[in-house]
């Protein structure tokens, strides 16, 4: 229908729309959108994958749909081949979950023995940002835990009237742990909403993987959310301490 309003996820996994039907053709004409885009509109109960919505809006190819029982990671001819499809299963959840940089972390995980050697656990973007990259990552309770004990921790330095060469190396050593035990963290994460979303899923494989890359995935948004409310809450602490 002309009139339906289709909302979809972005190359950062965000929600954008709505756009009626014409419009998110045309978006898809101009390669707006890749085939494992998510799309969303009234009367679905989950987010499902561009290509599942071939036909309904007659995209070239429609009528190539693979048959029934074939390898639901298998793409349409209509489409651009998934690479996930050429994962072993038990990793697939996590290349969907994950999305950019997938390998990087499939290293730095050892979650198969194509990296026999690796002992990489060190994670420089954890401890050069901290709490900017788990909200990056979509870790919401763990950057909120953390930045707030980090936070709490610096204002009791302040108030207790710490020199300031002694709270830089507390902060130092904040940093540190967050690099130390930021791939430990985000695989905690991402092993624990695999789980939640197998357990609570119903609409099959294809429905998985869309709730999966929707839920994983990064978030530029949340990033710069939170810039603005680490830099409220300082600016506020100083006022009050002063």
């Amino acid at each position: 229908m002309p009139n339906t309003q289709w909302y979809y996820t972005d190359a950062q996994h965000e929600r954008q729309g709505p756009l009626a039907t014409p419009q998110l053709q045309q978006l898809i004409a101009e390669g707006g959108l890749a085939p494992a885009s998510l799309l969303w509109r009234a009367g679905m109960e989950q987010w499902q994958p561009l290509q599942n919505f071939a036909q309904e809006l007659t995209l070239p190819g429609a009528n190539d749909a693979p048959a029934a029982g074939s390898n639901p990671y298998a793409a349409p001819s209509a489409v651009v081949a998934d690479p996930v499809v050429e994962l072993d299963d038990r990793l697939k959840p996590y290349a969907d979950f994950v999305g950019n940089n997938f390998d990087k972390y499939r290293q730095k995980w050892h979650l198969d023995g194509k990296y026999p050697n690796a002992k990489d656990t060190w994670h420089w973007p954890a401890f050069f940002l901290g709490v900017l990259w788990m909200l990056y990552r979509k870790m919401y309770a763990l950057a909120v835990l953390w930045g707030g004990g980090a936070m709490l921790l610096g204002t009791a330095l302040r108030i207790m009237g710490i020199p300031d060469m002694a709270a830089w190396g507390v902060n130092i050593g904040i940093a540190v742990a967050a690099g130390g035990l930021g791939n430990a963290f985000y695989l905690k994460h991402t092993q624990k909403q695999i789980q939640q979303l197998t357990s609570a899923n119903t609409g099959g494989v294809n429905a998985l993987r869309a709730q999966l890359r929707l839920r994983g995935g990064t978030s530029v948004a949340a990033v710069v959310t939170g810039i603005f409310v680490l830099t409220l809450l300082n600016v506020t602490i100083g006022f009050l301490i002063i």
